[in-house]
Formats: C-alpha cells, sequence, structure tokens
C-alpha cells in the first residue's frame, strides 16, 4: 500500500515550489499572449529559490514517495499558471548519461543538456538493417535490426558501450 502522508521536509518542498509558482505568476499573461518567445534560462525572482534538484537530493527514502511528490508538485505549479522561473539544465538525454554514463562519460558531457530521439525506420525494415551513427570524427555507434520475421520487431543499438533496444 502506498503511504500518501507526507514527510515534514516533503512539505517544505512543496511549500517552496508554491512560492516559487506564485513568483511566477506575473509572467505567465505575457508569455501566454507572446507564445513565439523563447523563456530565458532565468528570471531574476530565480535567485530567490534554491534549484528544486538540490532540495530533492537532500530527501531521504523515508519521506513521501516520489511519484507522489511530483504529482503534488504539479498541482502546486499548475494552480498558479506559473511560468517557471528556471530552465531546467537537464534533458531527457541526461538521465540515460547518469542512469548509464561512465564517469569519464559524465564528466564530458554532464554540464550539457542532453537530447535522446529514438528513429524508426521508413520503408520495409530489410531495407533498415543496418545504420551507422557518427557522433564524433570516427564512428562510435552501430545499429542493427534482426532479420524481418513476425516475431522480430524490435532494434538494438550500441552507443559507446550502452546498449539500446526497442521493442
Amino acid at each position: 500500500m502506498i503511504n500518501f502522508a507526507l514527510s515534514a521536509a516533503d512539505c517544505a518542498i512543496l511549500d517552496g515550489v508554491a512560492a516559487e509558482a506564485r513568483a511566477g505568476e506575473k509572467y505567465a499573461r505575457y508569455f501566454d499572449e507572446h507564445e513565439e518567445e523563447v523563456l530565458p534560462k532565468s528570471f531574476p525572482e530565480a535567485a530567490e529559490f534554491r534549484p528544486i534538484q538540490q532540495r530533492l537530493r537532500e530527501r531521504s527514502r523515508a519521506d513521501t514517495p516520489m511519484l507522489v511528490l511530483q504529482v503534488l508538485m504539479r498541482i502546486e505549479r499548475e494552480a498558479h499558471c506559473a511560468v517557471p522561473l528556471r530552465q531546467l539544465p537537464t534533458a531527457l538525454g541526461n538521465a540515460a548519461l547518469d542512469a548509464a554514463g561512465t564517469d569519464a562519460q559524465k564528466a564530458r558531457w554532464g554540464h550539457l543538456m542532453l537530447a535522446m530521439s529514438i528513429t524508426d525506420p521508413v520503408g520495409p525494415v530489410s531495407s533498415a538493417s543496418r545504420a551507422v551513427v557518427h557522433p564524433e570524427p570516427e564512428p562510435t555507434s552501430r545499429t542493427r535490426s534482426p532479420a524481418r520475421t513476425s516475431s522480430s520487431t524490435s532494434i538494438a543499438a550500441t552507443v559507446r558501450g550502452w546498449e539500446f533496444v526497442w521493442p
């Protein structure tokens, strides 16, 4: 059974998220009317709040389950129709790097916002049975798909020692 009781630490995180959302409310109308503009990396008010990643790293295993906390954080932000005061410096590729990257890879790319994509072959699978990706001057990646049969629809890729499998 999931415990929905909030720890004191998580209550403090939610209070901070709500305060940050209230501070970002004033930008909501402007960016609603100027959707074509890109949000700045941070607004001046962001300096008043510690980044959420820092606050979340201080949580213990005894705190509220992360999924519950994330839902409540989303509710706090949406309740104020707020524009985030700072853009997160990470993306989906950073999660892969954190989960499977070596220390050398984390040192080399960890300071960047990393993108990740999943590609699907166009046309018959047999025509896309081999592909080479060149993320650096020399080839470091390869992708293969199994022979075309009704039971083999996955693609496996090895990228710098990481293996990704798409069912």
